[in-house]
């Protein structure tokens, strides 16, 4: 989060200066009518196939890690990347797990998964989410995070432990998240969330005891091997779920791994992940040359598309990186003779395109080969020519809620189509994303 935009303006303007004299004859930003004179016409991805469930396991941006295979995994793994120690971070989920089950669509006083809702009521008297936030200014604060991110729900999980972190690093509970990082036991973490975060009416030493005992449980599953998918429940009786949903769309198909009539007594959802690091090999002072203010006010600018893309100018013959992982479902040429690869995530349900890449360099040498599959941040090509971008070298991106690559053009886009789009950049929250990985380059 920005908080001194004058300092920022400042800063880049500084950046600009230096990129200009270090690249005078190349280090001017598009303008806006370029980026609207390129890719006029549809590309539609005539390779698409249908692809198996694919395991989950990646990152958010930043150092935001929201990896396993059940909710409770994957908030022991994302509070270890907040710097509490495996114990503590453990003491911590046994507190969500007494909550909600880490159920992030659990509605205080309905059944699970019955009374399970996508979005939060505002009332300052029903718990909602992992924490079951009841307080209507802590409520509101997780409307507003969520619309800030540009999402239709609320009920979405890395979400929810991000606004866990940003209450954690709230003036009213620094103290308290220093108070939990001191700790030196699981037992000691455990009773101060319970006290001071949750302060639940039930605040008895075999209260206490209990959601310790639900910590460390999770600290024997998850705490030598976190990335690893378990091989026994979390909780006794409680079923391994597939990976939760995030950031669905009500406007578009949600693709899901969970299988017909699968059982689900714990009322977890399926695992998300989200990408990390930005898509291009460079470094923040060349993308702020030649993107100006494309990059500005906590998101990235969608360079006049009508639908949910972008445009990144980029030198020719840079690399390009994966956001997510996934199958190669696509592999043809744009309308600018360029390369287009499809990359399909089945735990997201998302397919990232990647336009205007070179023509030249064999997929299969960059491992991209129709069919192949693609870890995250895997180089899969490299940035095309300004006639591979229709006149100015760049690396167009978009995502959608499809197994393919779907069309749209400047000049005319369906609604269905516009609404595949949305849902996609909404689900892996792409355009913040994108912002979030251009400030944390070197």
């Amino acid at each position: 989060i920005i908080s001194n935009m004058k300092l920022i303006s400042r800063c880049t303007y500084a950046l600009i200066t230096i990129c200009l004299a270090l690249f005078p004859s190349t280090a001017l930003a598009a303008t806006s009518d370029q980026r609207m004179n390129i890719e006029q016409a549809p590309m539609y991805d005539k390779f698409a196939e249908t692809v198996l469930c694919a395991s989950t396991g990646s990152s958010a941006a930043g150092t935001a890690i929201f990896s396993g295979s059940t909710n409770q995994q994957i908030a022991f793994n994302y509070l270890k990347s907040q710097g509490f120690s495996p114990q503590q971070s453990a003491g911590i989920v046994g507190n969500l797990i007494a909550e909600s089950g880490v159920n992030p669509k659990r509605v205080q006083s309905t059944e699970s998964p019955s009374g399970d809702r996508d979005t939060i009521t505002i009332d300052g008297l029903t718990g909602y989410g992992i924490a079951q936030w009841t307080y209507k200014d802590r409520q509101e604060g997780l409307l507003k995070l969520s619309r800030d991110r540009g999402m239709s729900i609320q009920g979405d999980l890395p979400l929810q432990l991000d606004y866990l972190m940003q209450e954690f690093n709230s003036s009213s509970y620094i103290a308290f998240q220093r108070e939990v990082k001191a700790a030196t036991s699981l037992a000691a973490a455990s009773s101060i969330f319970m006290i001071k975060f949750e302060n639940p009416a039930n605040q008895t030493i075999a209260a206490q005891n209990e959601r310790a005992s639900l910590g460390q449980k999770v600290l024997d599953l998850y705490g030598d091997s976190a990335s690893s998918p378990p091989s026994t429940p979390a909780v006794p009786g409680e079923a391994t779920p597939a990976p939760v949903q995030s950031n669905p769309d009500t406007t578009a198909p949600v693709t899901s791994c969970v299988e017909e009539g699968a059982s689900n007594p714990g009322g977890t959802s399926p695992s998300q992940s989200s990408f990390v690091g930005f898509p291009l090999q460079t470094t923040k002072a060349r993308m702020t040359a030649l993107n100006g203010g494309q990059f500005k006010n906590g998101v990235m600018d969608v360079s006049g598309h009508p639908y949910a893309a972008h445009d990144i100018m980029a030198d020719t013959g840079t690399p390009v990186m994966a956001l997510l992982p996934g199958k190669v479902v696509g592999v043809s040429s744009d309308k600018c003779g360029g390369r287009l690869l499809s990359i399909y995530d089945e735990s997201q349900g998302v397919t990232i395109a990647y336009l205007h890449l070179t023509p030249s360099d064999s997929p299969a040498a960059q491992g991209a080969a129709l069919g192949a599959t693609i870890a995250s941040g895997q180089t899969i090509g490299f940035v095309g020519s300004g006639a591979n971008g229709c006149g100015s070298a760049h690396l167009h991106i978009d995502a959608n809620t499809t197994n393919r690559r779907i069309g749209c053009k400047r000049e005319s886009c369906s609604a269905e189509n516009k609404a595949l789009f949305k849902a996609g950049s909404n689900k892996i929250g792409l355009a913040k994303g994108l912002y979030d990985s251009y400030m944390k380059l070197p």
